[in-house]
C-alpha cells in the first residue's frame, strides 16, 4: 500500500455552541466538535473513514476542491484537513478471510514447521510493501 496522505477542504459551521464539519468532496464525511480543536480532531477521523470507503469499494479517490473555490455562506469557514489514510487503516483495520493458491509443498513446509500461513503471508506483505 502506498502512502495515502490527503488534504481536503472542510467546511466548518458554528451552530449553537458547537462546530459542524463536513467535506464537500467526500460523501458521508461529516462530524462536529464542541470547539475548533475537537472539530479538527473529529474531522480527521471523519475524513479518514470517508476515504476508507473508497478503498473498500475499489473506487478512485475524489479530487479535492481548491479551498478558495469552496462555496460557503454565513458564518461558515474553510479549514484544510490532512489525514494519513495508511496510518489510520493500520490502526483501525479488521482482519478479512482470503483464499490463496500456492504449491502444496509450500503448505506442507509451513505446517511441518508449526507456522501459521496467515502470519507468514502478513510478514511477507509487510516486508514487500514496507508497511
Amino acid at each position: 500500500m502506498e502512502d495515502y496522505i490527503f488534504v481536503y477542504p472542510a467546511i466548518f459551521e458554528p451552530e449553537d455552541g458547537t462546530i459542524n464539519v463536513y467535506f464537500p468532496d467526500v460523501s458521508g464525511a461529516l462530524t462536529w466538535g464542541q470547539n475548533e480543536k475537537k472539530a479538527i480532531k473529529y474531522g480527521k477521523e471523519a475524513l479518514a473513514l470517508g476515504l476508507e470507503h473508497y478503498v473498500e469499494q475499489e473506487e478512485p479517490f475524489p479530487n479535492a476542491t481548491p479551498s478558495r473555490e469552496v462555496k460557503i455562506t454565513g458564518d461558515q469557514y474553510v479549514q484544510l484537513i490532512e489525514v494519513d489514510l495508511t496510518k489510520y487503516m493500520k490502526k483501525h483495520s479488521k482482519s478479512i478471510r482470503k483464499d490463496v493458491t500456492l504449491p502444496s509443498y509450500m503448505a506442507t513446509i509451513v505446517k511441518d514447521h508449526g507456522d501459521s500461513l496467515s502470519a507468514i503471508l502478513q510478514e511477507a506483505i509487510t516486508k514487500k510493501y514496507g508497511l
